[in-house]
């Protein structure tokens, strides 16, 4: 168990992974804060090409560098228990144009891939945790000729692997933690065809069967895909933990996958 003397509350500004309180790399279970009842600790940013999660493949990062401790934030806004969210530079291949009215993660341009980790353990300071909560918005605009123009994909994935505090994987990413104790919370857009914008916020509530839990490895993945179209771009925004809400779709057994994948054609171009 560590020890929860040397870890501060959670900033309620955002506060790149690489600077105090998260101090990464090195990752270190010393290093991290505390919101409400738990700690965030032991964070490692990376990539994770060629893991396969829910059924999908992530593939080859192409076009984008890989964000690194020093781009991506933690913190702890009002009304939020904890909050992931990057602070990358818009520019060609890498962040989207202003006028997208995107911002998050994103990547803007013709065939371009990413996959971007954060790996991180949850453990209760007092008393435990039986569900978790999560917000992500997602976006995307894909471009071709005469509405033929291949989908982008904005997808946001956390898997959960409770009990534990180490997220272990294969010799390809892909998760090896027991299937009573796996969860994985997917949401995200896929467009259609031709010009269209879409936009999608949604959330998604995951109640374990295992009571009094205390720990839980998390790793949080964004892939995001464009293919045909230099205006191309897709993005995930914040992710937000949030105290679980009366009417959230709720997902209860062991191993049960919680899935939400969807979106709405906000705005068609000619």
């Amino acid at each position: 168990m560590p020890s929860f003397g040397a870890i501060t509350a959670c900033p309620a500004s955002a506060t790149p992974l690489a600077n105090a309180p998260f101090s990464t790399p090195p990752a270190s279970a010393a290093n991290g804060c505390t919101s409400t009842n738990l700690q965030f600790s032991n964070f490692v940013v990376g990539s994770d090409p060629g893991a396969t999660i829910n059924g999908i493949l992530l593939e080859a990062n192409s076009g984008a560098p890989v964000p690194t401790s020093a781009a991506i934030t933690g913190s702890s806004p009002a009304g939020t228990i904890f909050e992931l969210a990057p602070i990358f530079t818009n520019g060609p291949g890498f962040g989207c144009s202003p006028s997208s009215g995107s911002a998050g993660w994103c990547v803007n341009g013709a065939n371009i891939t990413l996959s971007s980790s954060v790996t991180y353990q949850v453990t209760a300071t007092s008393g435990s945790f039986n569900s978790y909560n999560l917000s992500v918005s997602a976006s995307e605009h894909t471009v071709g000729g005469a509405g033929s123009g291949l989908p982008a994909q904005a997808t946001f994935f956390r898997e959960i692997c409770i009990g534990t505090t180490t997220f272990s994987v294969d010799a390809n990413g892909t998760t090896t933690c027991s299937a009573g104790n796996y969860f994985v919370m997917q949401l995200g857009t896929l467009s259609f065809a031709g010009h269209s914008n879409v936009y999608n916020t949604g959330s998604l509530s995951v109640d374990f069967l295992t009571v009094n839990n205390t720990q839980a490895a998390i790793r949080d993945t964004v892939f995001l895909k464009t293919q045909n179209g230099g205006g191309a771009w897709a993005a995930i925004g914040a992710a937000d933990l949030l105290a679980p809400e009366p009417g959230t779709f709720v997902l209860f057994g062991a191993g049960l996958v919680g899935l939400g994948f969807a979106g709405f054609r906000r705005r068609k171009r000619a």
